[in-house]
């Protein structure tokens, strides 16, 4: 339904309305907001999560003693860690002294990781994340 606006008469002796719409449109009430991007229409990028997973690489090193951990990511953020940021991929199993083994999943969202201990294969869980 829409509500009409009559405005004054014009100087040609024309009745000028308007009509605006009252409910929600069809889209609207047909859809709901995208789960992963809660509506935005974006997602991170893989060089925003690649940089994220080295971050979270260090968080987790300072709390968990296994010398080797398996990172599980989407296979566009694997190629990156092992491409354009295998050199801070390297930086930090240097300075941790570990070992990290990236593991494609392509049924992963971009934005998906898992941390799984090398040794046990248990999840290793990262505050905050």
């Amino acid at each position: 339904r829409s509500k009409p606006t009559v405005s004054e008469i014009t100087e040609l002796g024309l009745v000028e309305m308007t009509r605006k719409r009252v409910r929600h449109s069809l889209m609207t009430m047909l859809s709901e907001p995208c789960p992963y991007c809660e509506g935005t229409g974006r997602t991170s990028s893989d060089v925003t999560v690649s940089l994220e997973v080295l971050h979270k690489l260090e968080s987790l090193f300072c709390r968990v003693r296994d010398k080797s951990v398996t990172v599980e990511v989407h296979p566009r953020v694997a190629e990156r860690l092992r491409t354009a940021d295998s050199d801070g991929l390297e930086e930090v199993t240097k300075k941790y002294k570990r070992e990290v083994e990236v593991e494609e999943k392509p049924e992963f969202h971009i934005e998906k990781v898992r941390f799984r201990s090398g040794r046990t294969r248990k999840v290793l869980t990262v505050p905050g994340w």
